[in-house]
C-alpha cells in the first residue's frame, strides 16, 4: 500500500540556524518536499511504493550528498527498537543539517508496517564558514595576517551582508584579543598592528550575514602560532630599513629567476641585500670611516682581463672572494672590502660578510634607493658578458626587473637615501664586481648620479679611478 499520513508542519521555506522547526514525515511527504529544498523539479514521491523501505528511500536521496547527519529511530513490528546515524557523503557548500532530538512521540508506518520515525532536518540560510586560511595548526605567522573565511554561500541567494573575525589566545574564546566587529562584506580581513605578540598561540573564527540578517553558524576555531619576530626583511614596504647593520635594498631571487647561461654560477640562492651604512663607501669622492683606504680606487691596477669567478650577474659574494683569494693589492677596490671585513666586521647574524655587489645587485640598490629626480637614461650596452644589456633589466631581483623609462624607477621616499641625504647612494657612478669577460679589461658599473648619464649600466676599463664603492651583505630567506 502506499504511504499517505499527511504533514501539516513542514516548513515552508527552512528557518535560519537558532530557529529550528522540526518535522516528523513519511516518504511521500517529505521526498516530496526535498526537490523544493533542492531548488530542483525531480519528484522522489514514488520511491516509498517502488521499494517499500522508508528508511531507504530517505537513505537513497541522502546519498546524493544533499543532506548530512541523518538519524533514523525504527521500531521493527513495533517491538524492537534501534537507532543509527548512517555516515552519509555530503557536500557542504550546498546544504548544512542540524539534527534535533528523535520524535518519537509520531512514529509513521513504511510499507512492511515498522515503525520508522526521522529526525527533525534544519536548514540554514547561510552556511557556516569553512575557514582557509591560516590553516589550522599554522606556524611562524606574521603580526598581520589576513584571515580567510572562504567562500559565502547563501541557500536563498542573498547577498553577502556582513562579516565578523574574532581571534583569542584560549580555546574557548574567553579572552577575545581582537574582533573585527560588523564589518562589510568581505571573505578576508587583515589583522591590523598591534594586536598579536610574537611566538604566541591564537585561535580565530568567523560568521557571515545576509542583507537580511541571517546569520550562519560560527565558523570551527582554528589555531596558528606567530613568528618569532615580526619584521618581514623581504616585504617591499620595508625598503631602505635599517635591518642587519646597513639598510634594505630589495631582494635576489635566482631560485625562481633566470641564471645567464654564462655565469659563473648556476647554483641559486633567495636573499634580502642589505647596503651598508654610508660611512662605509670608497673610492672617488667617498668619506669613509676611519681605518678605511681613502683617495681613488681601481679595480684592478694591472687591467687584467676575464677574471674567473667574477663572471656573474648577481654573486657579487663569491666574485669579492675569488678575488681576494689573490691576494693582490693591485685589486684596490677589493683590498678596501678585506679592510672593511676587519676593521668594521659583518653582524653575527647568519648573514654574509661585506662584498661588492655584482651588476644585478647594484642595479636593485639603484632602483630601490635611486636618490635623484633625474630621468632615467633609456638605451642599451653590449658587452661580451652579459651580452646586450638594456638599462635596467634585472633577471635576479624580486620582482625581475624590466627595462627602465624616462620616469621609472623615480626618486627614492625614504628620506635618508635621497641625494644629499644621510644614507644615500649618491656619489657619480660606483663599481660593480662584474667582469664583462672582454679581452680589453673592463667592468659593468653603474651611474646613480648624473643628469647627463643617469641610470647608464656601462663598463669602463678596470685602472680607471673615478668610480665609487658601496658595499654590500646578504641574508638568507
Amino acid at each position: 500500500m502506499a504511504i499517505t499520513k499527511s504533514v501539516s508542519n513542514l516548513p515552508a521555506t527552512p528557518n535560519r540556524s537558532g530557529s529550528p522547526t522540526t518535522f516528523t514525515t513519511d516518504s511521500d511527504a517529505f521526498l516530496g518536499h526535498l526537490p523544493v529544498l533542492r531548488g530542483e523539479l525531480n519528484d522522489f514521491g514514488d520511491q516509498a511504493e517502488t521499494t517499500g523501505d522508508l528508511i531507504t528511500d530517505y537513505f537513497n536521496v541522502a546519498q546524493e550528498g544533499r543532506v548530512t547527519d541523518l538519524d533514523v529511530a525504527r521500531w521493527d513490528s513495533g517491538v524492537t527498537y534501534s537507532r543509527f546515524d548512517p555516515v552519509i557523503g555530503s557536500d557542504k557548500n550546498v546544504f548544512r543539517s542540524l539534527v534535533d532530538n528523535n520524535l518519537g512521540n509520531d512514529p509513521v508506518t513504511d510499507e512492511v508496517g515498522n515503525w520508522v520515525n526521522l529526525t527533525a532536518l534544519v536548514l540554514v540560510d547561510v552556511l557556516k564558514p569553512e575557514l582557509l586560511s591560516p590553516i589550522d595548526g599554522a606556524t611562524d605567522i606574521g603580526e598581520t595576517p589576513t584571515l580567510d573565511a572562504g567562500p559565502y554561500y547563501s541557500l536563498y541567494g542573498k547577498a553577502h551582508g556582513l562579516s565578523r573575525f574574532q581571534v583569542s589566545d584560549t580555546p574557548d574564546f574567553s579572552n577575545i584579543v581582537y574582533d573585527s566587529g560588523e564589518i562589510a562584506a568581505t571573505e578576508t580581513h587583515d589583522v591590523p598592528e598591534g594586536n598579536l605578540l610574537e611566538s604566541t598561540n591564537y585561535y580565530w573564527r568567523a560568521y557571515y550575514e545576509d542583507v537580511d540578517g541571517a546569520e550562519s553558524e560560527l565558523s570551527d576555531a582554528f589555531e596558528f602560532t606567530t613568528s618569532s619576530e615580526f619584521f618581514d626583511p623581504a616585504d617591499p614596504a620595508n625598503i631602505g630599513a635599517s635591518f642587519a647593520g646597513g639598510f634594505i635594498a630589495g631582494v635576489i631571487d635566482t631560485i625562481q629567476g633566470t641564471i645567464d647561461s654564462a655565469d659563473d654560477y648556476q647554483t641559486g640562492e633567495r636573499y634580502v641585500l642589505v647596503v651598508s651604512p654610508k660611512e662605509y663607501e670608497g673610492g672617488n669622492s667617498s668619506l669613509p670611516a676611519s681605518g678605511l683606504p681613502t683617495g681613488n680606487l681601481q679595480w684592478d691596477s694591472q687591467d687584467r682581463s676575464g677574471e674567473s669567478g667574477a663572471i656573474t650577474r648577481w654573486n657579487g659574494l663569491e666574485s669579492t672572494d675569488t678575488i681576494l683569494e689573490k691576494n693582490d693589492s693591485n685589486y684596490q677596490v677589493f683590498e678596501f672590502i678585506r679592510s672593511l671585513r676587519q676593521n668594521y666586521p659583518a653582524p653575527d647574524d647568519g648573514g654574509s660578510d661585506w662584498y661588492l655587489p655584482a651588476m644585478d645587485e647594484l642595479e636593485i640598490v639603484h632602483r630601490n634607493l635611486k636618490p635623484v629626480t633625474a630621468d632615467n637614461g633609456v638605451d642599451s650596452r653590449t658587452f661580451t658578458f652579459p651580452g646586450t644589456q638594456n638599462f635596467g633589466e634585472n633577471p635576479s631581483s624580486e620582482p625581475q626587473g624590466t627595462a627602465y623609462n624616462a620616469n621609472d624607477p623615480s626618486q627614492t621616499s625614504v628620506t635618508e637615501f635621497q641625494v644629499g641625504g644621510t644614507e644615500a647612494v649618491d656619489l657619480s657612478r660606483y663599481w660593480s664586481s662584474t667582469d664583462t669577460n672582454q679581452s680589453d679589461s673592463k667592468t659593468w658599473f653603474q651611474v646613480f648620479n648624473s643628469s647627463a648619464f643617469q641610470a647608464f649600466q656601462s663598463a669602463q676599463n678596470k685602472s680607471v679611478p673615478d668610480a665609487s664603492l658601496r658595499p654590500v651583505r646578504r641574508v638568507p630567506l
